[in-house]
């Protein structure tokens, strides 16, 4: 699973036009399962408070029978569903992904809402931040209209 979601950083970074001058082999990934058991009287209620992920992204397999991921609209203010999608990931960028952007990339604040009398289950994998090595913005990220952060 490291190979996945090291694969997922490597093809962002390349998306954002970064050269192959940077690697996250070495980045340590943690893996959480998530079990939300709520019931008639938590409906309404949050499971998880507001919040960002503090490693570089995050990649997020959604419970495909109910939802109750919402992300805050930085522009309204307002919390939106992420409505589960069968078969697919969510990818975040999470807190180190911004710095290491130089502010290009976002973070998104997230909670989870409890929608239904059910048990809701996700799996998360984090991409961390080096453990003995401290995180820059590639060089390329950094010009007149981007100063480093």
């Amino acid at each position: 699973m490291h190979d996945v979601i090291v694969g997922v950083a490597g093809e962002l970074a390349s998306s954002l036009g970064l050269v192959v001058e940077h690697s996250f082999e070495d980045w340590p990934c943690q893996y959480c399962i998530n079990r939300y058991n709520y019931t008639h009287e938590t409906v309404g209620s949050s499971g998880v408070q507001t919040h960002t992920d503090s490693g570089f992204l995050t990649v997020l397999q959604e419970d495909e029978r109910v939802g109750g991921l919402e992300v805050l609209d930085p522009a309204t203010g307002e919390f939106v569903p992420v409505d589960p999608v069968a078969g697919s990931f969510l990818v975040n960028i999470v807190d180190v992904g911004t710095a290491w952007s130089n502010g290009r990339l976002h973070n998104v604040k997230h909670q989870v809402r409890c929608v239904a009398p059910v048990a809701r289950i996700s799996i998360a994998m984090f991409l961390l931040a080096p453990k003995d090595d401290s995180v820059s913005s590639p060089e390329s990220f950094v010009d007149a209209d981007h100063p480093r952060r």
